[in-house]
C-alpha cells in the first residue's frame, strides 16, 4: 500500500470537530513492559502490561464563542466525559482507513502562543481515560 496523505484528517473531542483548526494531529500509544528478567535468563524478558495513549492537536486558534478556545478551555477541570473520534486519513473507515475511538479523554495541557505580527496558535494534549479501539469495516 502506498503513502496515505493526511490532507483531510478528522478529529472530534466531545462531539466538537477540531480538524478545521488543526495543522498537526498525533496519537501516541505507549505499551507498559515491566522487566521480569531473572538471573538464569540469557537475555532480557518483559511482560506485556496495560497501555496508555495521548492525542495532541495543534494549529491556529479561534477565540469566537463556541469555537476552539471555548471548547478546549471548557475542558480544564471538567469531569464530563469527552469521547474521541480520530480518522487519520479523513475518510470513512474501511480495512485500509481505520478510525481510532475512545469513550473518554481528559485535557492534559493547553498552550496558547501569540507571535507578534503573526498567528495566534494553540497546542492541546489529551490523555486517555478509557480503552481505545481501532475500528475498520
Amino acid at each position: 500500500m502506498g503513502k496515505r496523505p493526511a490532507k483531510v484528517s478528522n478529529i472530534s473531542i466531545g462531539g466538537v470537530a477540531l480538524e478545521g483548526y488543526a495543522a498537526n494531529i498525533s496519537l501516541d500509544a505507549t505499551q507498559e513492559l515491566p522487566n521480569v528478567t531473572a538471573i538464569s535468563d540469557l537475555g532480557p524478558r518483559v511482560v506485556v502490561g496495560n497501555y496508555d495513549y495521548k492525542v495532541g492537536v495543534d494549529g491556529n486558534n479561534d477565540f469566537a464563542s463556541g469555537a476552539l478556545d471555548a471548547t478546549v478551555w471548557g475542558s480544564i477541570g471538567s469531569t464530563a466525559v469527552h469521547a474521541l473520534d480520530f480518522q487519520p486519513t479523513g475518510t470513512t473507515e474501511t480495512a485500509d482507513d481505520p478510525s481510532y475511538n475512545a469513550t473518554d479523554v481528559c485535557l492534559a495541557s493547553y498552550s496558547i502562543k501569540a507571535a507578534v505580527g503573526g498567528a495566534v496558535t494553540f497546542t492541546a494534549q489529551y490523555q486517555g481515560n478509557s480503552s481505545m479501539a481501532r475500528n475498520t469495516t
